[in-house]
């Protein structure tokens, strides 16, 4: 019974920072998706604000255990197994490893893509310009197929005696708007025919080693219809310049060079992207726990699947909250919240810390009013996704994603399931649950943000500065 309420606090604590900071928790995994953060770096920043605040939860768990005398009192829960003896337990890395696999395994992803998207392979160099003069006589004199697309790039390109057309050439794949339907109409394949025509190609009996300079046209046309069809204000900026890229490619092939894409560091970055994937990194961290569970209590195929089907009824909650959140958020999406908080604040000279704790105190509301962090979590990121997108922020993203993780822990309360779960697990009252539990979080919502203001000034850029 010594210290019970140090001991309860700092458990909370530490439930509480990873549960809105730390994928693959729902809410952090929402938000990552939502504001086109890679999980990995969502993992990496989340654990990095995510210390300062645990800290602050066992400075707090002490004060409190020297001002409340609650005793450990009996719990009426579902009765648990018997403890193994000490010989039978799992090892240390067996026990640990369906908690480390998946961060292993997405922080891999997330460094393989982040030095990938390091080489900037969709980028000019000089040598890309097969013949500079034809292409700026090509932008003086276009015959009817490029006529849009080159008065559009005469307007903004330099002019002839350019020494640095690369450099401006890469100011141009920066742009999210480069592409517009009726500008490359004349150029662009539709996506059925070109579909229809690699089938074609590759029904051809004739099969060289290297592929005619047509099907090469051909796939490129094929790639970029694929990033077409992405959202293009969430898209990755390297995804947005090899989109440019392909499209210039395809518009100017005499004087453009093609670019490689797929070098060595991105093959392996796309393989990693594959076991990287959270679900899957999840699943196999299922796997392995329910492989853990049946080498040390040999149950039978029914007493494991009985196991599961346990777990997964736990888990509807948490999936119905994930949907409704996810639901809620779209509604406002589609009712262009985004857009009217973005006009509205746009404006403001301090854009970026401004959306640090515009996403903080909106999420706070959010939690307060309905008691769930996800929910918070994962609407106030779908209404922030669109502004934050157009936003000059001056940091990586991921710190709004903290932030609002921070505001989605103030006021939590009655209407909030993890009051309840840590009052009944815990054998508090509904008024020592307030004098514990509400506190701890507010304390650990406060400190998310300041150590998030804190490290978007001082590490804008974290990914950068890890690799």
């Amino acid at each position: 019974n010594r210290h019970y309420v140090k001991y309860i606090i700092a458990i909370a604590a530490g439930g509480a920072i990873t549960h809105t900071l730390v994928p693959p928790t729902p809410g952090p995994l929402l938000m990552a998706a939502n504001l086109n953060i890679d999980v990995g770096a969502m993992i990496i920043v989340g654990v990095l604000v995510a210390i300062p605040a645990a800290i602050a939860g066992l400075i707090f768990a002490s004060f409190m255990d020297k001002r409340l005398d609650i005793p450990m009192r009996s719990q009426s829960m579902v009765d648990e197994p018997e403890p193994l003896p000490d010989d039978q337990l799992p090892s240390l890395l067996m026990s640990l490893l369906p908690v480390l696999l998946p961060v292993l395994m997405i922080s891999v992803n997330t460094i393989l893509s982040t030095v990938a998207d390091a080489e900037n392979a969709a980028r000019f160099i000089a040598t890309d310009i097969k013949n500079e003069k034809q292409f700026h006589q090509m932008l003086g004199h276009p015959d009817e197929n490029h006529k849009a697309i080159c008065h559009y790039l005469k307007e903004i390109l330099p002019r002839e005696n350019s020494k640095e057309l690369a450099a401006n050439l890469n100011d141009v794949l920066a742009k999210r708007d480069l592409y517009n339907p009726h500008m490359f109409e004349k150029v662009l394949l539709p996506k059925w025919k070109v579909k229809q025509l690699l089938k074609e190609e590759a029904t051809k009996k004739e099969k060289d080693s290297t592929p005619p300079e047509t099907t090469l046209q051909l796939l490129r046309m094929q790639s970029l219809h694929h990033l077409l069809s992405k959202n293009r204000v969430r898209m990755k900026v390297v995804e947005v310049e090899r989109m440019n890229r392909l499209l210039l490619e395809i518009s100017f092939p005499d004087v453009i060079q093609a670019h490689t894409w797929n070098t060595s560091t991105r093959n392996a970055a796309n393989i990693g992207a594959l076991f990287g994937n959270a679900n899957l990194a999840l699943l196999f961290s299922a796997t392995v726990a329910m492989f853990v569970l049946w080498q040390q209590r040999k149950p039978t195929l029914r007493e494991l699947a009985m196991t599961v089907e346990t777990s997964l009824m736990s888990g509807g909650a948490i999936i119905l909250i994930t949907a409704a959140g996810g639901a809620f958020g779209a509604m406002l999406a589609v009712a262009n919240v985004g857009s009217a908080i973005q006009s509205l604040f746009g404006s403001t000279e301090s854009t970026g810390i401004f959306y640090i704790f515009l996403g903080f105190g909106v999420a706070a509301l959010m939690k307060i009013a309905q008691g769930s962090s996800t929910t918070a979590m994962i609407v106030v990121s779908g209404m922030l996704a669109a502004p934050v997108a157009a936003a000059n922020l001056g940091y990586h993203p991921v710190y709004i994603a903290t932030a609002i993780g921070g505001g989605s822990l103030i006021g939590s309360w009655m209407n909030d399931s993890g009051f309840w779960i840590f009052a009944k697990m815990s054998g508090l009252t509904e008024v020592e649950t307030l004098k514990t539990w509400t506190p701890l979080l507010l304390i650990l919502g406060f400190v998310s943000l300041v150590t998030t203001l804190i490290l978007a000034t001082l590490l804008p850029d974290p990914l950068v500065w890890l690799s």
